[in-house]
């Protein structure tokens, strides 16, 4: 149904990864509290929304550098021109490409390409998940004892004390815990099997970060839930109901508890 807009933008991530983001950063600037942009992350963004404008002039864009307050309407792109920029920055090859086609209220088609790996994963609304053109299909019969988790974190106080606190409850459930430092890459991996669980806990979770992986994970026949729970947002992703549950409800127990240690110093300082 969206086969022009597929092919279209399927050609213009793959040339922004391996002629612009490849090349590497040549300069950075601080967006503050430890988020930068690099020369690349705009020289990517401007490339891919110049396609957009060219080929669809009317469509709506969402993109992290220059159109982060649009709002997402029918017939968006929703763009992450470098997903894991201090990655990028420091010569890590987890950070990505990311783009979504979202219409008639739902993601049609998404794009993680992982240039510095070649792996260039995408995901088609009822048509199943890929990665370098082969199906995704995750063995979903594993444990959660057999199973690596992967998490994102951030530099608020907060959310990183309920990260940590997330993954110590869960040390004796899971197989081992790792912090890819890009949520594209984490979330892909998961639709790949190399993740049986992914979660983050954030303030607010953007939807250029989530929406790209979120797709290939549900295409690939993970269970995936995003979600608010007391002042927070929250992502769970999994091979199975029964290990989202475990997160899940985990997560929920995490945050009543911070919930009730900030209550309690609170009324310790009156």
């Amino acid at each position: 149904m969206f086969e022009k807009e597929f092919n279209v933008l399927r050609k213009a991530v793959l040339y922004v990864g391996k002629h612009i983001f490849v090349k590497g950063a040549s300069t950075r600037k601080s967006k503050g509290n430890f988020d930068y942009v690099t020369d690349k992350d705009i020289a990517c963004e401007k490339y891919l929304i110049d396609t957009i404008k060219k080929y669809f002039p009317d469509d709506n864009i969402v993109s992290e550098e220059s159109n982060s307050k649009n709002n997402l309407k029918n017939r968006s792109w929703i763009i992450d021109p470098i997903d894991g920029t201090l990655n990028y920055m420091n010569g890590l090859k987890d950070c990505c490409v990311q783009l979504v086609f979202f219409a008639d209220g739902q993601t049609q088609f998404s794009f993680v390409y992982v240039p510095f790996e070649n792996d260039f994963y995408y995901a088609i609304n009822g048509k199943g998940a890929y990665l370098n053109g082969k199906r995704l299909e995750p063995d979903k019969t594993k444990s959660i004892r057999e199973c690596m988790m992967a998490v994102c974190v951030t530099k608020n106080d907060n959310v990183l004390q309920l990260t940590h606190n997330l993954l110590y409850a869960l040390r004796n459930q899971i197989l081992t815990e790792r912090i890819l430092g890009s949520y594209g890459c984490a979330t892909a991996m998961a639709g790949a099997g190399n993740f049986g669980i992914f979660a983050d806990i954030s303030m607010h979770i953007n939807l250029w970060d989530c929406m790209p992986g979120e797709l290939i994970c549900k295409e690939a026949g993970l269970v995936v839930i995003r979600d608010k729970y007391n002042g927070y947002e929250y992502s769970v992703i999994s091979i199975s109901e029964e290990i989202n549950n475990v997160v899940t409800n985990e997560i929920k127990n995490q945050i009543c508890l911070l919930y009730t240690s900030d209550a309690a110093d609170d009324k310790a300082r009156v």
